[in-house]
């Protein structure tokens, strides 16, 4: 698994695996927030995300949840967010929650159709 910078594991996701499918939040200027502060968003490549799910995987004997950080993984459009969840859903038929961060502004920006089928 590569992990770039500080990564925030929330308490409900104390025993997630965490996967970083994106460095930073993409809003990053909230006044009460300085956890990604020292990171300038990007989403990763996902040849490297899938290839840190694969890891993962040769690792560990069962992951029953995954969190997408950082700070704002609904950012990414749904062909890679759907890509992403086939791959979890293929090498992790175990794993029974995906969840991930997403500001108001991420939900708007999909179709209730794209948020129907995520």
């Amino acid at each position: 698994m590569r992990y770039e910078g500080s990564v925030y594991r929330p308490p409900s996701e104390a025993c997630s695996l965490i996967l970083q499918v994106t460095i930073g939040c993409a809003h990053n200027d909230c006044t009460f927030c300085s956890m990604f502060k020292e990171k300038r968003f990007r989403v990763r490549d996902m040849r490297e995300v899938l290839e840190d799910l694969k890891t993962a995987r040769d690792y560990y004997t069962h992951v029953g949840r995954i969190f997408l950080a950082d700070g704002n993984a609904l950012i990414l459009n749904n062909d890679k967010l759907i890509a992403l969840l086939d791959h979890v859903a293929n090498l992790f038929p175990e794993c029974n929650r995906v969840s991930l961060y997403g500001s108001p502004q991420d939900v708007l920006r999909k179709t209730p159709d794209e948020l129907k089928e995520l």
